[in-house]
This record gives structure tokens, sequence and C-alpha cells, in this order.
């Protein structure tokens, strides 16, 4: 329920203050009501005392009510209060109730109908089967007005209603007002001047399902999943236990879920959350039984109905807005800094819908503002002193959160406002900022009382990066064909005689693809990027030179011996003349003979710049083969990353993680190895698990990632980590881990 609550993405999150009535009216018994004066203890004066108090709002503070709201305030994107005190500006969760006496503005419909509410369908509230509970999540609930109405046969209630029949004629019980030949139901006489807009990911899973069971949470499920998914079907045991309503109702709603689907493999999951596997089984076998075996066995389920799996309630989404401008371009002038943040570079005027009488002339509207080229994950709680561009020690006008969609804005300006303004002097002018992934990130570890930084391979990967264009070049370029050729300049830890020892084992012809060595860097030829690449031709060598060149990532030079400190050096073309400075010991030589190698002209050799030789021999091309597979595999085309990042808390480094990026509107953080495992003993293992599971915790990651060069991982780690796992994410969902192993670059054949 969290997750899907998370997903139903709200703008506020408001606490209940029911009446004393209701309470006891959904609560039978838990009412509790103390007498001071024995004479009242009759059963009259109760009822008199029960009736006095029955309109009377609850004031007691609700703990429970209060650990709900926070959870939700802490895991979900709601809009925050700013607040007036301390440097930075506080933000705090809005303190706010519904009152269910009729006083609020959010329940009361007499701001919408100035002459009375039109005649639609509803369920009177004095209705209590699960009949009428499961036509009031589609029709809504209205209290009586004239008198009590009886209730209908549970048939009658659902048999054409829920099949979604278009000839459907309610029965005259359902009318509030007199029957009319168009029928609206309560939610939708409500939702006047609003329409349904989807946003559906048609891959398998998006049925939605059938849920059996009793409780609240089961209703609320089915309910879910018919708003999210567009099938969401509710059946408590009563839906069983009568075989009149078992047949005449229940079948039919359940084969219907089936019928709407052409493609069998997406019927709808069914799913309890109160019921064993056993209670389950059992439900689901009296409908197997019931319904037609060439409609009810898609190949997903070959033997009969069985549980599944909860469906995924992101893979649709239906939500409701003003039919104005929704989805429509807007061209706003942005600026984009190195790490790709997007900043609104003016001020934006806030459209204004033309219907705003629904609101008595105030701005209640909200808008949600989505930057095409954003690479800013969506939600995961996110400051938003972060979003807003704002002038030092200011007063921000506007209040905005990370919604699903992008960025949610009030309408209303919190600023100076002058009495007797039009309206467009009440809206706000925000400037929005969207986040590149390394700002995102600093932004959420803010959040938890951290600093982020690179690390000295992270820094080194941004240096390359900046200098190639992008961070999606850079893995491109590492991650390619080209591996094996910049795997040349990485330095290797052995000694002279070590490399000697590895030379002579190998053949002729390894041995021609080797590097120069001096002293501990390496140096190539063009013809050992060319051997080294394997392909039948030179271009693609030649295009990564120029690339490299282009960039400033790479020199010629030659390898010469220095006339006075007796020692060979790589020296730079441009430092070459009649003579150069040798860079040892800074003793000037004239280029003759003697400073050759073997009398031979010299050669022209490579240098690749430090950062990026220090970047290939500290394995960090393996985080760069998970970004291109994570890339790889992202269909929706928003893909982002930032990589080796460490997390401070003052002066100490409480965590490091190798990447984290956002793939399919999905966080997930990789640790990344050239082991089949974590290193050190079980204590240091230990200690990484919860290093990771803590970054996690503070990124807010759907999935962690185990990625490796090797063919496998370790089962005991992956163990640690889902036990961290558990324990950091005790009150919310856990990530996933997910293996990526037999990680290597895109290798051409050779020729």
């Amino acid at each position: 329920m969290l997750q899907i609550v998370e997903h139903f993405d709200p703008d506020h999150v408001l606490g209940l203050q029911p009446t004393y009535g209701e309470l006891d009216w959904a609560l039978p018994g838990g009412l509790q009501v103390r007498i001071d004066s024995a004479e009242k203890l009759n059963p009259p004066g109760i009822l008199r005392i029960r009736g006095e108090i029955a309109g009377q709002s609850v004031e007691d503070d609700d703990p429970a009510q209060e650990t709900a709201r926070e959870l939700l305030g802490r895991w979900c994107t709601p809009f925050l209060d700013p607040g007036m005190a301390g440097e930075p500006l506080l933000w705090s969760l809005r303190d706010t109730t519904i009152r269910t006496n009729g006083s609020s503005e959010l329940v009361s419909a007499s701001l919408l109908f100035e002459d009375g509410v039109p005649s639609h369908v509803a369920i009177p509230l004095s209705w209590e089967s699960d009949a009428a509970l499961i036509a009031a999540s589609r029709l809504g609930m209205v209290a009586e007005t004239d008198g009590e109405r009886d209730e209908p046969a549970p048939r009658v209630l659902l048999r054409d209603f829920m099949r979604d029949q278009p000839s459907w004629t309610p029965d005259d019980a359902l009318w509030v007002g007199e029957p009319e030949g168009t029928v609206r139901s309560r939610f939708d006489v409500l939702d006047q001047g609003v329409k349904p807009l989807v946003r559906r990911n048609r891959r398998a899973g998006a049925s939605g399902a059938v849920v059996v069971g009793d409780t609240a949470e089961d209703f609320a499920l089915a309910r879910a999943y018919d708003l999210f998914c567009g099938t969401g079907l509710w059946l408590p045991s009563s839906m069983f236990s009568d075989e009149e309503t078992f047949k005449a109702t229940t079948l039919p709603m359940v084969m219907d879920r089936h019928r709407q689907f052409a493609d069998p493999s997406r019927s709808p999951g069914y799913v309890s959350a109160s019921l064993s596997d056993k209670e389950l089984g059992e439900y689901l076998r009296r409908l197997d039984d019931g319904l037609p075996k060439i409609l009810m066995n898609p190949p997903s389920q070959a033997h009969g109905i069985a549980r599944t799996d909860f469906p995924d309630a992101a893979a649709s989404h239906t939500f409701r807005a003003f039919d104005e401008n929704a989805d429509a371009p807007a061209s706003v002038a942005v600026e984009r800094d190195e790490d790709g943040t997007l900043t609104m570079a003016t001020r934006f005027a806030m459209p204004s819908p033309s219907e705003n009488g629904f609101f008595g002339g105030l701005p209640a509207w909200i808008v949600d503002f989505r930057f095409e080229d954003g690479a800013m994950p969506v939600g995961r709680g996110i400051g938003p002193e972060r979003l807003l561009v704002s002038s030092p020690g200011s007063f921000p006008d506007s209040v905005v959160r990370s919604s699903q969609h992008g960025l949610a804005v009030e309408a209303a300006s919190f600023g100076l406002v002058q009495a007797g303004a039009v309206m467009s002097g009440r809206l706000a002018h925000p400037r929005l900022a969207n986040l590149g992934m390394l700002s995102w990130a600093r932004a959420m570890a803010a959040v938890h009382g951290y600093e982020v930084r690179h690390s000295t391979p992270g820094t080194n990967a941004e240096l390359v990066a900046r200098r190639l264009g992008s961070r999606a070049a850079l893995t491109e370029i590492v991650a390619g064909p080209m591996h094996p050729v910049l795997k040349l300049f990485a330095v290797l830890d052995e000694s002279d005689r070590q490399r000697k020892k590895r030379y002579a084992a190998m053949s002729p012809e390894e041995r021609a693809r080797q590097p120069r060595w001096v002293g501990a860097d390496s140096f190539v030829t063009f013809d050992d990027m060319f051997l080294a690449h394997g392909a039948p031709t030179d271009d693609p060598v030649r295009g990564l030179v120029d690339t490299l060149l282009r960039a400033d990532l790479i020199r010629r030079g030659a390898i010469l011996k220095c006339e006075e400190c007796v020692r060979w050096s790589f020296v730079p073309d441009e430092q070459l003349g009649r003579g150069y400075e040798c860079p040892r010991c800074s003793a000037r030589n004239l280029l003759t003979s003697a400073r050759w190698e073997r009398g031979r002209e010299p050669k022209r050799y490579y240098d690749l710049h430090n950062a990026f030789r220090q970047l290939l021999t500290e394995n960090g091309d393996i985080p760069l083969f998970a970004a291109a597979r994570l890339r790889a595999r992202s269909h929706s085309g928003r893909y982002g990353d930032v990589g080796e990042l460490e997390f401070w808390k003052g002066d100490d480094q409480v965590a490091e993680i190798d990447l984290v990026s956002h793939a399919n509107g999905r966080i997930l953080v990789t640790e990344a190895k050239t082991s089949a495992g974590f290193d050190g003993a079980q204590k240091q293992k230990k200690g990484t698990a919860r290093k990771i599971a803590e970054v996690a915790r503070i990124l807010r990651a759907d999935a962690v990632v185990l990625a490796t060069d090797k063919t496998t991982w370790r089962e005991s780690d992956i163990g640690l980590l889902n036990d961290a796992l558990s324990k950091r994410f005790a009150a919310h969902p856990a990530p996933t881990v997910q293996i990526s192993d037999s990680l290597g670059p895109t290798i051409e054949p050779r020729g």
C-alpha cells in the first residue's frame, strides 16, 4: 500500500478528523463514553449522551495517524510549507486535517453547484453490505436526505454496472434526485470541468488484479488497481458464500475482467493482502471451476487460476486534470550547467484556467512542469529549496514539489500580494530548476545531513567526460570496441623483472601488441593500437586518436635517452626542436642520434592524459561497463548517471558508491567490482553491505546492482546486502538486489 500511495503521488497528506458519531459508526464498540453521574448509566441516558456528542469532531490527538502522516510525508513528495525562521529556510509537512462534519471545502459540493447538486446515482450511506461497498467505490456514496431507501439485492446492484455495459439502467433506489436519461455517478458530478488523462506503459503486468479478502487493505488494493491499471475487482468472502450471488454476479464480473483484454497473457492477477496461499487457493479453485476454461487459461496460467505477484501499479496511471492546455508544450529559456542542471533563465507566467469559478476566484489550482531534456529523477522527497531559484535571503513566492510528472507548483503566490489585486497579480511567478544527477544526489543527501563529493576516480572520470563533452561520450568510448586500445595505457603493478618474465611467456603475436614501458608508464605507437583493436582497417583507430587529440586527452612524442641522467623519457612533440629538456633532470639535450634508441630514428609514441590513465588503472572501466548495460536496457530513452560518489558527515566519510543511475523512472545504485564479491574479512564485508544500504536509503533507490566482470557474485555477500537493506528500510519497501555479471566492453570480432 505504501508503494501504491507513492505512485498516487499525493499533493498533500491530510489527517482525517471524524465526528464522534462517524467514529462510532465506523468502529462499532470502539467509542468509549465516560459518564460521571451514576443516574445516567441507564440505556436511555447513554443513548442521549451519544446523540449529543455525535456531531462533535474528535479533538484528541491520534498517535497512529500522526505516525502514518510522518511516514507518508517522508516517503512520498507532498507540498511542504516554507518556514519563516532560520537559514536556510525551514520546510515542514503541512499540519492540515479534514473535518468531516460538512464544513470542509474539500468535501462540500456547494462550491460547485449554486442551485443544488444535479441528479446522479450514488450509494446511500445506510447501505452496509459488501455489494454496496463495491458499487460505492465506482459510484460514490451520499448521506440520506429524504429518508432511507431499501437496498436491492447484490445481483441487482452489480450485474450490469460492474460489467461496464453502456446500456446500463440503474435501479431507482440508486438515484439522488429524479431519474434522468443520462447516468452520471457522484464522482462524475463532482469532477465537473476535468477529464481523465492516461499515461500507460503497455508492458505485461499492467492489467490490474482481482483482490480476494475481507480487510480494508484488500478493498483499498482493488480500488487502487481499478484507478491506475483499469482493472481492480474486490471479492470479499460474501461474494462466494451465497450461491446465487456467486453465479449471477461474481463469476460474470471476473469473466468480464478477462474479456476486456485481447491478449490473454495480460489477464489480471489474483492477489490478497490478508489470505494465506491455502486460503486464497480455495477461493480461486471455486472461480476456476465455474469459469470457461478456454477463456480462463492463458499461457501464464495453464493449470488454472492461481495466486500471482502483486501487479505493478506504475505500469499505468490515470489522473484527472483541467482540459486546458493539458500536455501542451511551452517554450522557456533555460541555462544548463556542467552536470546537466537546467534552470529557467526568467520567471514563468503561470497559466490560469477559465473555470476559476470552481475555486471562488482563488488561485487554488496546481501546475505541473516537465523539462523535456531534464535528467532529474521524479519524486523521492527532494527538498523544495533546491527546485526554486530565488534571491539569497528572500522568502520564496512559490511552493514546489518534485512530483511523479515533473515539478508541481501551487498557482497562488506566497509572496507579497496587494489587496484588490487582479488574478494575474495573485499568481506565483517561479524560476524552477531541474537538477542534474550530481546536484540531485547532493540535494537528496542534504536532507539526511550528508555532503556528497566525487572520489578521486570520480574526479578523474568527470575531468575526462567534460573534455569529451559528456559522461555518455565517456561511457561509449570506454565500454565500446576501443577498450582494448585504451587499456594499453593502464599502469600494471609489476616490477621490470616481473614484466620481462611475463613478456617471455607470450607468443610473438602477443608480444607485438604490448606497449613500450618507461618506468611505471606505458606508451604506444599507432601500430600498437591498430593491432590491439584488431580491425581490418585502421579507420576506427584514427578516429579515436583524432577524438582524443581534439579533447586534449592524448599527445604524440618520442622516447629519448638523456645525456646526463642516462634515463629514457617520453618527450612530447611540442617540446622537441633542435634539442629538448629532460623531463627527469632538466638537462638540455641536442636531438642527436646518441639520444635515439638503438640508433634508430625515434618512433612516434602516444601518451594518454594522466586522469584517463589513472581511471583505467584503477578499474574505473567496470562501472562504465555497468552504465553502458543499464543505458542499453533503458527503454524509456531517459537515462542519466553519475559515478564514484563519497558521502560525508562532517569530517567523516560514511559511505561511497561506484554508480548512481536513473533509468526507466527507477533509481539504481551500483557497486562494481573486479571480483565476485565484497573484499576483506566477514566484519569488513558486513560494513560494506551497511554502507551500500545507507546510500540506497539516502537516495531512495529502487534497486541495488552488484556488478562484476566475473561470471557470478558470491551468494553469501548477496545475503549480507539483503539483511542490511531490510534493516535500513524497516518502515519502507526495500530495494531489490540485481546482479549484473560478465561485464565487458562491446568488442568487434578481429579481422
